[in-house]
């Protein structure tokens, strides 16, 4: 099956050959991988572990500004609290991680 073929497969509850892979991870991670396993870049990295699919960074949020509620926190569109998060070195990262959940037993 082709990556396409497996995730269309598995999206129609049906029986791929395998269970379609999923690969995100931060450039550091990415990094740290390529030194590990002798690999030149993303790229390879996705070819070594059989990755159908991948996170690709969508369009910048352009919208209004997020409500802050500190240095460190802002609101998102639906009042989740978020902070940047970092990679383990505490290098920034484009993501932001909820530091409370709205609805925890939902």
């Amino acid at each position: 099956m082709t990556d396409k073929e497996r995730a269309l497969t598995a999206l129609r509850h049906e029986q791929p050959d395998r269970v379609p892979v999923d690969y995100w991870a931060t450039r550091e991670t990415d990094a740290n991988l390529c030194a590990l396993l002798g690999l030149s870049g993303r790229q390879q990295i996705l070819d070594h572990f059989g990755v159908d699919f991948c996170y690709i960074a969508g369009p910048t949020y352009i919208g209004p500004p997020l409500r802050r509620i500190d240095e460190q926190t802002d609101l998102d569109l639906w009042g989740v609290p978020r902070r940047a998060a970092s990679a383990a070195s505490g290098s920034p990262t484009r993501t932001s991680s909820p530091i409370h959940w709205p609805m925890p037993k939902a």
